[in-house]
């Protein structure tokens, strides 16, 4: 069982990683001296698909592709789509959690309250005393907006309000993955048609404001059912992979 925080979990597991060039500290530090804006007209320039899959803030990974380029000379979409992600043996059932937009909101600003009253700018202060401010993780969610604080660029709500609405982007491109992947790589989904399963539903008001929001249809398992499926499974061969959308409701747990 693998509890995956992020998708490149599962594409790891399931397929390995594309093989890409080594990092080169040469081509790094002269692309850190440009402009996040001209990395992003030469990576539109260089490797347009790249360059529309990337978020135009995502320094990191639009300097990542362009390195990929400067040592290979070939796009990073082009040797993506030589591995394909595809050639795995290896088969399994994927439970997805959905929750109403609402609902999911609700809880991620809960949290993310939460990581601020339980401590994260002292971890973070600690972390920084020790380690310093340029590790990887310190541009994670969380991290990212306490080192903020702590350097006085902004103050606690606002780094609060920032975390929040960052992290109800990252889940939506969760949603967004986990819709389209079942499909794009020819896996058994459930509910199978528009038709089965239940709708899940958030208030008025909040399709109002958020006129864009596509709510998933999910399966209504209680955790005792949930459980009885899985065991009828594991009697049997897969013969590919299988998603189920949960309602996740029905295992609402504390948020921490």
């Amino acid at each position: 069982m693998l509890c995956a925080g992020t998708t490149m979990y599962v594409t790891l597991l399931f397929h390995g990683l594309a093989t890409l060039p080594s990092a080169n500290e040469e081509i790094r530090s002269k692309l850190k001296e440009c402009s996040l804006e001209e990395l992003c007209k030469r990576l539109s320039e260089k490797d347009p698909e790249t360059a529309a899959k990337i978020h135009f803030n995502d320094r990191i990974r639009i300097e990542r592709a362009l390195e990929i380029f400067e040592l290979s000379g070939i796009k990073a979409s082009e040797l993506r789509a030589v591995h394909n992600f595809s050639g795995s043996d290896l088969k399994g059932i994927f439970l997805i959690l959905g929750w109403p937009r609402d609902k999911l909101y609700e809880r991620i600003n809960i949290r993310s309250r939460l990581m601020f009253d339980n401590g994260l700018l002292e971890e973070t202060k600690g972390i920084v005393d020790r380690y310093g401010s340029d590790l990887f993780p310190m541009k994670s969610l969380g991290y990212a907006q306490a080192l903020k604080v702590l350097n006085g660029t902004i103050g606690i709500e606002e780094a609060l309000s920032e975390l929040q609405q960052e992290t109800r982007n990252f889940a939506k491109r969760q949603y967004t993955f986990w819709r389209n992947e079942a499909s794009k790589r020819g896996w058994k989904v459930h509910p199978e048609t528009s038709e089965d399963g239940l709708e899940l539903r958030s208030h008025d008001d909040f399709y109002k404001s958020h006129k864009h929001v596509n709510e998933l249809r999910v399966c209504d398992y209680s955790f005792s059912e949930l459980l009885q499926m899985l065991h009828a499974k594991s009697a049997k061969t897969l013969e590919r992979n299988e998603v189920y959308y949960l309602n996740a409701q029905n295992f609402e747990a504390p948020i921490y």
